[in-house]
């Protein structure tokens, strides 16, 4: 556990993907949890679904984790299962959070022809963290947009490694 003073806590999934850690938010039915479980599939580390508590370490760094122990994540339509027990080696206790991304559903007034990404950057505790909108059309797999903006966004140098 680890102790703080300050925190929020906001409704997400928060997992690793190629050593990032990477709050997933977005408004419900989106597909955040079904995201977190297909990159947890993949290879990346799950550190908890639903509602993720959020502070800043001593040293500066944003960090995440779960606000229920243990960590659960809804697989919608099978129930509500312990992340250990679903991904016992891809879990983790907290993480840095490197990046927000925001799963949005797709706009066709909005998204038609965009090449460039939406980007801004959320504020934690005075702290700045990328943020990257990922509209999501029908037959599109968020997780492997989220895992897209790691690869690109950390190889422009948008995401610290």
């Amino acid at each position: 556990m680890i102790f703080m003073t300050q925190y929020s806590v906001i409704q997400g999934s928060l997992v690793i993907v190629r050593h990032t850690g990477v709050l997933i938010t977005g408004r419900p039915g989106t597909g955040k949890s079904m995201a977190a479980i297909n990159l947890a599939l993949h290879g990346a580390v799950v550190v908890c679904d639903e509602l993720v508590r959020i502070h800043k370490s001593d040293d500066g760094t944003i960090v995440g984790e779960p606000v229920k122990s243990p960590a659960l994540i809804e697989v919608r339509g099978l129930g509500i299962f312990r992340l250990q027990d679903l991904f016992p080696t891809a879990t983790a206790e907290h993480c840095a959070i490197d990046v927000v991304v925001e799963l949005d559903r797709y706009d066709a007034d909005l998204d038609v022809g965009r090449t460039e990404p939406e980007t801004d950057h959320v504020d934690f505790f005075g702290t700045s963290v990328p943020r990257f909108r990922a509209p999501i059309a029908i037959g599109v797999r968020a997780d492997t947009l989220v895992e897209m903006i790691v690869r690109i966004f950390k190889t422009n140098g948008m995401i610290r490694y």
